[in-house]
């Protein structure tokens, strides 16, 4: 029998600025969720775009938190990142979730990916390794393994995937903003996160229609887009009685290995030089 006293409570949080077509394929993906519990949608509006606002009217019945913000950076790549860790600091400090699973606006995410990662949390909570849940992969699985994961040492995938509070209260939000108009978030926060592992998703738990943003391939048929495609979990007409543990190499990129002990070894060492190149990077811009 499930431990209730382990159940934790999560959001789903997606920022928005300009992109209305891919953002309302996003919204009906995110309010058609088949969850054994009511996942609750908070949204970062960066005003400025009549036609995202329109969008979210539509779905506002749907919506539970919208939080308005003006540009916060110079450039988009500053205000995806500011936008994101605003969006976090609104989920875990004010609203209080203990998970929040993060998606894009031009993602469309499979009907189970929020009961999916619950699941996952529920599972390895206790586990002071891990770190989240991560929704892509490139395998193609059989239908009979697509309610299956892998445990995987790697950062998270920016584009759909969650995280614990524990994981967010040891990210260095200072140096997260610090960095912003230089690197994405994900990039940031990669060599701390692979110390520990994400509960990885065998079969593709989202699609990622961004050919037309700012940050990915503008080739809808680039290597990226199709393996996503042909890995598609797609939607269920009923959940899984449970999610297994099926460990299976993920060709995500070399990097995205089985999680063990020389996977957080290699980890914590590379974390270390991480941090003292970006300390000396600071020291050298000072000087």
């Amino acid at each position: 029998m499930e431990d209730k006293s382990l159940a934790k409570q999560g959001a789903i949080l997606l920022a928005t600025y300009s992109r209305p077509d891919e953002l309302e394929m996003c919204l009906k993906s995110l309010t058609n969720q088949l969850a054994r519990v009511e996942p609750v949608i908070v949204v970062i509006f960066q005003r400025g775009n009549l036609q995202v606002q329109r969008v979210l009217e539509k779905f506002r019945a749907d919506i539970h938190y919208i939080f308005e913000t003006d540009a916060l950076g110079t450039s988009p790549l500053e205000n995806i990142n500011f936008n994101r860790i605003l969006g976090y600091e609104l989920c875990f400090e004010y609203l209080k979730f203990d998970w929040v699973l993060a998606v894009e606006e031009d993602i469309v995410i499979s009907n189970d990916s929020f009961e999916f990662c619950n699941e996952a949390m529920t599972k390895y909570w206790e586990n002071r390794l891990f770190r989240g849940v991560n929704l892509g992969s490139y395998e193609k699985m059989n239908v009979a393994d697509k309610p299956t994961y892998s445990l995987i040492s790697y950062g998270l995938h920016g584009q759909a995937s969650a995280i614990t509070k524990p994981t967010w209260d040891r990210l260095p939000k200072n140096t997260l903003r610090k960095f912003a108009r230089i690197d994405g978030f994900d990039g940031q926060v990669e060599n701390f996160l692979k110390i520990g592992f994400f509960v990885t998703s065998n079969s593709s738990r989202y699609l990622d229609y961004g050919w037309n943003g700012t940050h990915a391939s503008r080739d809808k048929h680039d290597n990226y887009y199709q393996r996503l495609r042909e890995s598609w979990a797609g939607d269920v007409s009923a959940l899984p009685d449970n999610y297994l543990h099926m460990q299976v190499t993920h060709n995500w990129r070399a990097d995205a290995v089985k999680y063990g002990f020389h996977s957080v070894t290699k980890s914590i060492i590379r974390n270390i030089l991480f941090n003292i190149k970006r300390k000396l990077r600071i020291i050298m811009k000072t000087n």
